[in-house]
């Protein structure tokens, strides 16, 4: 999920099911110059097991 960590709005979520030890996400979209967003993925297994991690991005 990618979000403006100005307001808070979410500009992109989606969600993927994968029974899997590993995924590789490769996912793009389109920043807008000044804004700081925020790209959060959180991922849980079938034993209630989660995880969560994030990172910002400053667009220029």
């Amino acid at each position: 999920m990618e979000i403006n960590n100005a307001t808070g709005n979410e500009v992109v979520h989606f969600e993927q099911h994968a029974d899997a030890k590993t995924l590789n996400i490769n996912k793009s979209f389109t920043v807008k110059n000044g804004i700081t967003y925020r790209i959060k993925v959180e991922a849980d297994d079938h034993a209630s097991n989660g995880s969560e991690k994030q990172i910002l991005i400053n667009s220029r």
